[in-house]
């Protein structure tokens, strides 16, 4: 049976300290449901999906509420649950631009 995202887990996530992106990003992979197909990391970018998980959205809700990093590394959600996150870098731009 899934696990939820604890309060205390999805608070830690809404107040992360946004120069720690990649300590970030692993603390959510840790508690992501079926990071095996929703969850992916090239280099600096980083694809979550929800599957439709409401613990998934749970997640990326807290994301969304810690403002300092949705404005600094949100860079695209699309209809099905998928959100990109990157570091923006004129490299990851460009591989960005290529998907």
């Amino acid at each position: 049976m899934a696990e939820y995202p604890t309060d205390e887990q999805l608070e830690k996530i809404s107040k992360w300290d946004c120069n720690d992106f990649h300590g970030l990003m692993a603390f959510i992979e840790d508690i992501w449901e079926y990071p095996e197909r929703g969850f992916d990391r090239d280099g600096d970018i980083y694809t979550l999906i929800t599957s439709g998980w409401s613990g998934n959205e749970s997640i990326i809700g807290a994301l969304q509420e810690n403002f300092i990093v949705w404005s600094f590394y949100w860079e695209s959600s699309t209809r099905g649950g998928k959100h990109v996150f990157a570091k923006l870098t004129i490299e990851n731009l460009e591989k960005l631009a290529k998907k």
